[in-house]
């Protein structure tokens, strides 16, 4: 497949989208990347995109009107793009031909998800101050789930893991380390960086952010623009009902 017919829907500061973006930066491929703002999405994007009106959704286009392949949701986007473009161009296979590692890659995705959503989504959009404690709390469970012998968790091997988990630690350390969060007395970037309890953990952050995909990817400024503003709305829309 010609890297030129992928064209993906994404939104900057959504995690979410942000592992597809890094499946197609570790694979070497290119692709059409088009914005969505997600406070002001276009009338056209739910009827003609995606029902769910989320990002991100890939097309795969085929070359012939009306046979174009729209793939919706993260973790189908990103295996997607782990299989059909396995160590092309020179690019990381994503996904391991083991399927016992396949198997431990995507139960580790869920279970980061199951300890990590809760907490995160109560810390910044519901402004939570008791959550931010629990975030630390869910990072260090996901640690045990890290092997004693890295950087990553399939070892030496960067894998769809990291694609899939580290746009969520990103996004909490640039929160936290920004004032993004609500005020609590856990320091929470510091605690990652300098907690001896969590080493490991940061092992495995300095590898992925190390990563030429995770400088292409994450764009820092404009995420903080975009989360200062969303901070903004969430607050003046909790002091409208007290």
């Amino acid at each position: 497949m010609a890297t030129a017919d992928l064209l993906l829907y994404t939104a900057k500061i959504c995690p979410y989208a942000h592992r597809a973006e890094l499946a197609l930066a570790e694979s070497n491929q290119d692709f059409e990347r088009y914005e969505i703002d997600l406070q002001k999405k276009p009338e056209w994007y739910e009827s003609k995109v995606n029902k769910a009106s989320k990002v991100p959704v890939l097309v795969v286009r085929n070359g012939k009107q009306g046979s174009d392949a729209y793939l919706p949701e993260s973790l189908v986007v990103a295996e997607y793009i782990a299989e059909a473009f396995a160590s092309q161009k020179g690019g990381e296979a994503l996904l391991p031909e083991d399927p016992l590692d396949k198997a431990r890659i995507r139960y580790v995705i869920e279970r980061f998800s199951q300890l990590f959503g809760p907490a995160f989504g109560a810390a910044f959009r519901e402004r939570d101050a008791a959550a931010v404690p629990k975030t630390v709390e869910a990072l260090k469970q996901f640690q045990e789930l890290l092997p004693a012998e890295g950087p990553y968790f399939l070892g030496k091997r960067y894998s769809l893991a990291e694609v899939a988990i580290s746009p969520f630690v990103g996004r909490l350390l640039l929160y936290a380390s920004s004032g993004l969060l609500p005020a609590s007395d856990v320091d929470v970037a510091k605690v990652v960086s300098e907690d001896p309890s969590l080493k490991r953990l940061s092992e495995w952050w300095s590898a992925v952010i190390a990563r030429p995909s995770w400088a292409k990817t994450f764009d820092e400024a404009t995420l903080l623009k975009q989360a200062k503003g969303r901070v903004a709305q969430m607050e003046e829309a909790a002091a409208s009902k007290k």
